[in-house]
């Protein structure tokens, strides 16, 4: 079994039955044997992707007695070992999948204190910081900020997002990831997910259902995403900034 853990937390993120195991150059896929059969000595290797941990492609050839797996150099051939002292190389199965880096930042609440748009790429501690801006209704929003990024796909068949965020203070807060409906117009009403925001970096991570091709702009390829922060409760900072390390779309076609 493979564990992805939170680098910051190390909290298990998801879990991918099968090994040994190996990660591409690019990082983005991961090839995993699974072993099958009554005796446990046949085996079909899985590439997974390492954002989601769903398979991407299977490569079912019966392999036995695996001892080793790995990808070439250019990540475009796998290579299998068996303790029968046997090789086995297969080119890479295409991959149906991206990841989608937002490319534009619009902050609608708050006031930007460190970081920018490019800082959302990658979870490497290098965050978009925002202060919280003073509204008049304690009620309301007191962060809100858009990301937009470029789609492949104009009807996906998965979309899945990666939230990793944290805040400066203690208190009780509300953390909403909404997606813009380009078919009615407005935000989302159904694909939403709503969480609390801790002191500690916290990884959320969220799927849309239904016609997926309603998130995205069917002219410019856009996909739009909309995260809010809502204090709920006693907070003990009057003035407190969200960090926000990381924000990807996952698209499958």
């Amino acid at each position: 079994m493979v564990r992805f853990l939170d680098s910051t937390t190390g909290a298990v993120l998801r879990t991918v039955s099968g090994a040994p195991a190996s990660v591409s150059p690019d990082l983005q896929t991961m090839v995993t044997v699974s072993t099958t059969g009554a005796d446990q000595n046949s085996a079909s290797l899985f590439v997974v992707s390492t954002w989601t941990g769903e398979t991407l492609a299977l490569i079912d050839e019966d392999l036995s007695k695996t001892m080793r797996v790995d990808y070439s150099p250019d990540g475009s051939r796998l290579l299998h070992g068996s303790y029968l002292q046997m090789l086995s190389c297969f080119h890479t199965p295409q991959e149906n999948y991206r990841r989608i880096v937002p490319d534009t930042l619009a902050v609608k609440l708050g006031k930007t204190i460190s970081g920018s748009v490019s800082d959302l790429d990658r979870a490497d501690g290098a965050g978009l910081v925002i202060q919280k801006f003073i509204v008049p209704n304690s009620n309301g929003p007191s962060i809100q900020f858009e990301v937009q990024g470029i789609s492949p796909f104009l009807a996906p068949q998965s979309i899945s997002m990666t939230c990793k965020a944290k805040i400066d203070t203690s208190g009780s807060f509300k953390h909403t990831i909404e997606l813009w409906n380009y078919q009615i117009g407005s935000w989302d009403p159904v694909d939403r997910i709503e969480d609390t925001l801790t002191t500690s970096y916290k990884t959320f991570n969220f799927v849309a259902a239904g016609d997926l091709s309603r998130f995205v702009d069917p002219t410019t390829h856009r996909t739009r995403a909309r995260l809010t922060l809502t204090r709920t409760g006693v907070v003990s900072k009057f003035v407190w900034t969200t960090t926000h390390d990381h924000f990807n779309w996952i698209v499958r076609n």
